[in-house]
């Protein structure tokens, strides 16, 4: 009989438990950074901004237009929505005006219980909330219902004709 010539089979070489690790921290290591190219991009985009951040919004409004009295008046005002990083158009704000002489005084017609639109009842001379049946006096206060504080006063002024109103973070 005559003999068969023997085959090798070449096997692919075996990894050894080091290789593993040194591929899965590898992989790992790929992976952080691409997350944290947008984190870092994410911290730093103040720095880079050509407007304070601190900036208080402000809404201005023709006087003529407005034509306020003593009583109080429904206005909307319209503010460059902006936080932190961008500026995304413009938001519509309800507030309430009145002027008492000299002075304007400026109410958010936004309810503190859970952000409903506030009504002002001439007849009652009271802002009532048709969400939950809150209800404010002329200055503001609660009377009834839930609202746990009482409607924010704003800063407003008049300047060259015009009310300007100052909206800080987290108010109308």
């Amino acid at each position: 009989m005559s003999a068969e010539p023997t085959r090798t089979v070449e096997l692919p070489p075996n990894p050894s438990r080091r290789q593993l690790l040194a591929a899965i921290f590898g992989l790992w290591g790929v992976a952080g950074a691409g997350l944290a190219v947008p984190l870092v991009r994410y911290l730093l985009a103040p720095l880079t901004m050509t407007t304070p951040v601190s900036e208080i919004p402000t809404a201005q409004l023709d006087l003529a237009t407005a034509a306020l009295t003593e009583r109080w008046k429904p206005l909307t005002l319209e503010v460059a929505h902006r936080d932190a990083w961008l500026e995304s158009g413009k938001r519509l704000v309800s507030v309430y005006a009145r002027q008492m002489g000299p002075d304007v005084q400026v109410l958010s017609g936004t309810c503190t219980h859970l952000g409903c639109h506030v009504n002002w009842e001439d007849a009652k001379n009271k802002f009532h909330c048709p969400c939950h049946a809150g209800e404010y006096d002329a200055e503001g206060k609660v009377l009834a219902g839930p609202p746990p504080k009482p409607l924010a006063k704003l800063p407003a002024r008049i300047e060259a004709g015009n009310l300007v109103v100052e909206l800080p973070v987290g108010v109308a």
